[in-house]
């Protein structure tokens, strides 16, 4: 399980990727990426779509 770096919540059907901004991994949920929900890096604060 992973938590989402967009909703927050637990999922185990997610996209991991590296922060555009640093090193950081960013989990993101499939409703969050499909429907291109921003995420913000909690390391650099780097904000994507």
């Amino acid at each position: 399980m992973a938590v989402c770096s967009s909703c927050g919540r637990k999922t185990s059907d997610f996209v991991q990727f590296e922060c555009s901004g640093c090193d950081n991994s960013i989990n993101r949920c499939k409703e969050c990426k499909s429907n291109e929900i921003p995420f913000t890096c909690v390391k650099c604060g780097f904000n994507g779509p």
